[in-house]
């Protein structure tokens, strides 16, 4: 059994279906928005999901404290408004949509804080944390300069504190939460 089985068998996971092949196919042709292999996978498995950990049981099994503040990973086209890419994306604002390119959500949780997948450069595939508080205020005091490469762009937002790197892979981050449940 793999990680990802383990995790979306608890009984502390409400999954929401199947993603099609059409639903995915929209996501790049409309939006420009590509995941990884491992992502997609959980996707056909598992279109999104909702749970909950608290951080003395993330703590206990000693992973990251920010697993304890994502409760929701987004699916396409799963009827669920607040957990659907294709129906948050059009109401992104322009920071949401210029990270869109290299560094799309796959999670989010309280104040909004998100997981973002790294698809482009050398951090190709890791998991980010942002902290959904900085996020309102952070682009513009920043001064982010957009016209850079995704390196250096993340390079600036781990140097700020904007990301945080949670796991090398979808699939690590999988392992991670799979020692939850």
């Amino acid at each position: 059994m793999t990680a990802l089985d383990a995790f979306v068998r608890s009984t502390r996971i409400e999954s929401f279906g199947k993603a099609t092949p059409a639903a995915l196919e929209r996501l790049v042709n409309e939006h420009g928005v590509y995941l990884s292999q491992d992502y997609i996978r959980f996707l056909t498995r598992c279109n999104g999901l909702s749970t909950t950990f608290d951080f003395d049981e993330v703590r206990q099994v000693g992973v990251s404290g920010a697993l304890a503040d994502i409760n929701t990973f987004y699916g396409v086209e799963n009827g669920r408004d607040y957990a659907d890419l294709l129906t948050i994306i059009p109401r992104m604002d322009r920071y949401g949509r210029e990270l869109l390119t290299f560094a799309p959500p796959i999670a989010v949780g309280g104040d909004f804080c998100t997981f973002v997948e790294i698809t482009e450069g050398s951090k190709l595939g890791e998991i980010m944390y942002t902290d959904g508080e900085l996020y309102g205020h952070y682009f513009e005091s920043a001064g982010i300069d957009w016209t850079k490469t995704p390196d250096a762009l993340i390079g600036t937002f781990i140097e700020h504190g904007f990301f945080m790197p949670v796991a090398p892979s979808f699939n690590a981050l999988m392992e991670m939460y799979a020692k939850l449940v």
